[in-house]
């Protein structure tokens, strides 16, 4: 199970903040907040488990407003 397998994973770094944007919506006639997390996160572990989510998400993006380009990750310096 999955939530097993996460016991096992750690945070080994991480620089993560919060990136403030507004937009404006023409369909609402107002600005709108829209922000989400920036930075890099090192992980450590047994990680083969989440492998297929992991190259998923970087593909196809995750989370709330992706159609406006958010949620979007890149895997560097990784091994399978």
């Amino acid at each position: 199970m999955l939530s097993h397998a996460a016991d096992d994973v750690r945070t080994v770094s991480s620089d993560l903040r919060w990136e403030h944007a507004i937009r404006y919506s023409n369909r609402q006639k107002r600005s709108m907040p829209f922000g989400g997390l920036i930075g890099e996160v090192t992980f450590a572990g047994d990680l083969a488990p989440f492998w297929p989510f992991i190259l998923l998400g970087e593909w196809m993006h995750v989370g709330k407003k992706t159609s406006f380009g958010l949620g979007q990750y890149e895997l560097v310096n990784y091994e399978l």
